[in-house]
């Protein structure tokens, strides 16, 4: 794996560091779109039938 790394560090790191931040954009989407998603949905109540 490292003569792998020394060999192609050139393409190996750029895509590796490309992938994280990537992620962590999808990752702050997600979060945005969730926390949005939450505060416009209306929540039902459920009540307890008396029995």
């Amino acid at each position: 794996m490292i003569d792998f790394l020394i060999t192609y560090w050139l393409a190996a790191v750029p895509t590796a560091v490309t992938g994280v931040l990537l992620l962590g954009m999808l990752k702050k989407m997600r979060d945005e779109k969730a926390k949005k998603g939450k505060a416009l949905v209306p929540v039902a109540v459920r009540r307890k039938h008396q029995g």
